[in-house]
């Protein structure tokens, strides 16, 4: 029997061609494996079934904080903008820092710290605040919650220092048993308070040692000279301690005090 051998090899432009087509099924056989896959993501599996809020949301409402999310971010489990979704909560007033992940399988989960106020900063009518670290925030507030709080006036800068001060002199002027409700410090560096009855205290300037020995003598000393005058904290109009041996002090119903009254108070 005779075996017949085809010598004849295939052409190049013939080889090339079906490199080609194998090359190019190749390719769309990965293509529609993909677009199943990112349509099973995006539309069959791990649906984002619940948000679970964490943290303090005391000025904040828990139904207004998930609609913040379901209206500003969009997606399922894999495919929701992390990112976007903490602009959205962070766009919500109080809110200082936030902290968005996914907890699997299907869930987000939303760490919340608000602002902690200590103050009102400026006119009320701005509506911003110091927080416990001296940052100064813009927020609402309602009217309890105003009435409640003291109010620093300052320039921006001296925030921390304003707090600072703020605390310091509350325990110095604790003997007066009234709130410190106003706490200025002026352009000129010079600090002044206002208590809750009204009375104004020249406090002067110089570093924070100076200020507040300057309220400690005068809280300390005040009862007693006030029981000599037969008047009462919530008599005081203003009082300035700027005085290097003593203070001048001005009450409802008197025109002036002389500081030797005062000087010798605060000695005894």
């Amino acid at each position: 029997m005779t075996k017949i051998i085809n010598t004849k090899e295939i052409p190049t432009d013939i080889k090339y061609i079906n490199g080609l087509s194998y090359a190019l099924y190749c390719l769309f056989v990965i293509l529609m494996i993909g677009s199943l896959v990112q349509y099973l993501v995006q539309n069959m599996i791990h649906n984002l079934s619940g948000v679970v809020i964490k943290g303090n949301v005391t000025h904040n409402n828990i139904s207004s904080i998930r609609r913040q999310l379901h209206t500003n971010s969009h997606g399922n489990f894999y495919s929701i903008d992390l990112y976007k979704a903490k602009q959205a909560f962070e766009s919500i007033s109080w809110v200082n820092h936030v902290v968005v992940k996914r907890v699997y399988p299907n869930h987000i989960e939303v760490k919340l710290s608000e602002f902690q106020p200590k103050a009102i900063w400026g006119i009320r009518e701005d509506l911003k605040f110091v927080d416990d670290l001296g940052v100064i925030f813009e927020a609402s507030a309602d009217d309890e919650e105003y009435d409640q709080m003291p109010q620093f006036i300052g320039s921006e800068g001296q925030s921390k220092v304003m707090l600072d001060m703020y605390k310091d002199l509350v325990i110095s002027f604790a003997p007066l048993q009234y709130k410190l409700k106003v706490l200025e410090l002026n352009a000129r560096g010079s600090w002044i308070a206002t208590l809750e009855g009204g009375a104004q205290i020249e406090l002067g300037r110089g570093n924070a040692t100076d200020v507040i020995g300057r309220a400690q003598k005068f809280a300390n000393g005040a009862h007693l000279l006030l029981a000599k005058l037969n008047k009462k904290i919530n008599d005081i109009e203003y009082v300035d301690l700027r005085h290097t041996d003593g203070y001048a002090i001005r009450m409802h119903g008197m025109t002036t005090v002389d500081l030797t009254a005062a000087n010798a108070s605060i000695k005894k």
